[in-house]
């Protein structure tokens, strides 16, 4: 059997104190920084559908208030649509188009239904949406490297457009522009 004494450990001690004193300060410690918390605020998004098949969504900034009926004005978002509603001309485009408005006006003959984020179109109804267009002319400075083929694309928005969605075997689409408007199965 071994004695103890504690010399062992005093040896010890005065080595940790050594060690000690050869490391650096400790860092200074920071105040920590208060970043507000902002509550992220979700879109009003309302699903357009016939029967079952979902043909589209009327998006609205975050306080809107959803469509209700047709006689309601929008003040502002995205109509997305699924672009074979569009005419002849998108038949073979698979997915949605989305235009955004600055305002919207709903008109319905038919059989539409409001109500729980759905607005439902009956068999043979139509909900037409008359938007006017929230885009602006594309600008950009002279020389700019990074938008030039935007920029060269001549982009000019539409001042106003109505988007009616029917069933299927009444598909079309029209736009309304400064002196001209377009109508029928295709958009031309």
């Amino acid at each position: 059997m071994q004695t103890l004494d504690g010399r062992a450990l005093v040896e010890l001690s005065g080595k940790l104190d050594l060690l000690r004193a050869a490391l650096p300060a400790p860092l200074p410690r920071f105040a920590s920084v208060r970043i507000p918390h902002t509550p992220f605020r979700f879109p009003v998004v309302t699903t357009l559908m016939r029967g079952t098949t979902t043909v589209g969504y009327v998006i609205a900034p975050f306080g809107a208030h959803a469509p209700t009926a047709a006689n309601v004005t929008l003040a502002g978002g995205t109509l997305w649509v699924e672009a074979t509603l569009l005419g002849a001309a998108f038949a073979s485009t698979p997915g949605f188009a989305g235009i955004p408005f600055a305002s919207a006006t709903m008109t319905a003959t038919g059989s539409v239904t409001f109500g729980g984020g759905h607005i439902l179109l009956g068999p043979a109804a139509t909900l037409s949406f008359a938007v006017a267009s929230a885009t602006s002319p594309a600008t950009g400075p002279p020389g700019d490297p990074i938008g030039a083929d935007f920029l060269a694309a001549k982009l000019t928005p539409f001042g106003h457009a109505t988007v009616p969605l029917r069933r299927a075997a009444q598909r079309s689409c029209s736009r309304e522009a400064p002196a001209r408007r377009f109508t029928g199965n295709r958009c031309r």
